[in-house]
């Protein structure tokens, strides 16, 4: 079985990588393709902690949120490797475990078409603190946990 996994700094959550590991252990060998595509958007849960630091007033500095987005890349990809590991000690192969920038829905459908999948998890949708989204745009069926 193949599985598709990607995520975001507004797609991840433990509940989609736990269904992922589910998923592993109930088909046993399991290639798995991780992917983290870092995004414009800056989570909503930064909120309180840009609020404690003291720097959030009418309007954030673009010099701010490219800080907040270098610092969010680099956790992204340290959650990646994380998830990479886990999904190893877990049993399963990790046919690829990378950070790949550009459109969201793009990147989904290049790696479909390329891995071409037994399942596709993507990490439901978390709020963000400038109301920018990220729309899945696909033409195949995913679970989103």
């Amino acid at each position: 079985m193949k599985i598709l996994f990607v995520f975001t700094n507004l797609r991840y959550n433990e509940d989609a990588f736990n269904y992922l590991i589910d998923q592993i252990k109930k088909s046993g060998k399991t290639s798995c393709y991780i992917y983290f595509v870092p995004s414009k958007a800056i989570p909503r849960r930064l909120a309180s902690w840009i609020l404690y630091m003291g720097v959030l007033g009418e309007k954030l500095t673009e010099d701010l949120k490219e800080t907040l987005r270098k610092e969010l890349i680099t956790r992204g990809e340290e959650t990646l490797n994380e998830l990479c590991n886990r999904v190893k000690l877990e049993g399963g192969v990790v046919g690829e475990c990378k950070s790949m920038a550009g459109d969201l829905s793009n990147i989904l459908e290049k790696l479909y078409e390329e891995i071409t999948p037994d399942l596709v998890i993507i990490p439901r949708e978390g709020e963000a603190l400038f109301e920018e989204k990220e729309d899945v745009d696909v033409k195949f069926d995913y679970v989103e946990k």
